[in-house]
């Protein structure tokens, strides 16, 4: 026992001493040599101390050197990398104390950077996060240890990005979310987000097709602004959002928009908040239009009598039950492009819908009765 006590101790002096921080002033890396360079420099370093740069141009090709590193207490910067591909050499990154920038607010970038997903380690950043203009970046994989942003998420001007999946497990944003630019055609991989401190802004994403993902955001502490989404036809998925914490909305440029009047716009628009609602499609070209459309709302969707759905997440299938015959019309299930995937009719105290033909993913199930509709997310596992 003694023997086994001292080995310990020795291991932990040794893994202890043989591991340190460094660069207070932080550390700035231009050229593969000087990466390649880290661990001969700095052989026991795993935690910096200062900010982190990474601004490669036509030199660096992979980080590698940089495996030993587990915690940045600054900033760790990634930017004006012609030939980087990936962040293979970061996988021990656990700690961004300060912010994550991928890229820039000045349109250059990372132009080969495809997958950050060497990043799976990393659970905490302290300040934002920013990905901007990585133009052949196709995922957020390796963001998943990420489950709160304490300022602000930037995502700009990556137009192979699709969805947000890697940011699945993130719930809150303490400031600002700017999607600006990018190839979304849906918020997948955010159904977990419930919370924005500050401003939504959703401008100039030209796929985006709908906004189904985001039906578990119930706060935006400041402005909402929809802008410029040429393909956008519906705001549904914003429908739980306090309309009362929302401080301004602006609705403007979305030339096929026409569906306006979900509840939190229309809570919105009851009281005398500032709006700017223009240039959009008919039903949503104006302020009273959409008014006129959440009067009609107010009048068709009246308090949803009690039911139970089990299980969920469904293996394959669950069973709807009702307290009385008679209270609902139909189930519906949509995927996440708002697409109708089955109708089933509701006529009895329980209801077994078989959904073990689909594949694995989430989905939005709408249960209407005679005056009033209720959306809920299902959550499908195919074993």
């Amino acid at each position: 026992m003694i023997r086994i006590l001292i080995t310990t101790l020795l291991i932990l002096f040794f893994l202890e001493s043989n591991s340190q921080s460094c660069l207070p002033n932080g550390i700035t890396f231009r050229t593969q040599s000087e990466i390649d360079s880290f661990p001969v420099n700095y052989p026991s370093c795993n935690v910096i101390l200062g900010n982190v740069g990474v601004f490669g141009g036509n030199s660096v090709t992979n980080l590698l050197g940089l495996s030993q590193i587990h915690t940045i207490e600054g900033t760790l910067t990634i930017d004006s990398n012609r030939l980087l591909t990936n962040l293979q050499g970061l996988n021990q990154l656990s700690v961004v104390g300060g912010s994550l920038i991928i890229g820039t607010y000045h349109n250059s970038g990372n132009a080969a950077l495809a997958d950050i997903s060497a990043l799976g380690n990393l659970n905490s950043v302290g300040a934002q996060i920013f990905i901007g203009y990585n133009p052949v970046l196709l995922s957020l994989n390796g963001l998943e240890g990420i489950s709160a942003i304490t300022e602000d998420l930037y995502i700009w001007g990556n137009p192979s990005l699709t969805d947000f999946s890697g940011l699945d497990n993130l719930t809150s944003i303490g400031g600002r979310f700017d999607c600006d630019e990018n190839g979304i055609t849906t918020f997948s991989g955010l159904e977990n987000l419930n919370h924005i401190g500050a401003y939504l802004k959703i401008n100039n994403n030209n796929s985006l097709l709908n906004l189904n993902a985001l039906y578990g955001l119930t706060f935006v502490g400041n402005e909402l602004i929809i802008y410029h989404n040429d393909t956008l036809t519906s705001l549904k998925g914003l429908d739980s959002i306090n309309g009362n914490a929302i401080t301004k909305l602006t609705i403007y440029e979305n030339y096929y928009l026409s569906d306006c009047a979900v509840q939190s716009i229309c809570n919105y628009l009851t009281g005398s908040g500032n709006s700017v609602i223009q240039f959009n499609y008919e039903g949503c070209k104006t302020t009273d239009q959409v008014k006129a459309a959440c009067a009609l709302l107010s009048d068709e969707i009246k308090e949803f009598p009690s039911f139970s759905i089990f299980p969920n997440p469904v293996i394959d299938h669950f069973t709807l039950k009702i307290p009385k015959k008679g209270l609902y019309k139909n189930f519906a299930l949509h995927n996440l492009y708002g697409t109708e995937i089955l109708s089933v009719s509701i006529s009895d105290f329980e209801t077994d819908i078989y959904l073990g033909h689909l594949p694995t993913g989430l989905y939005f199930g709408i249960i209407r009765g005679t005056d009033y509709l209720k959306i809920l997310k299902i959550q499908i596992i195919n074993t």
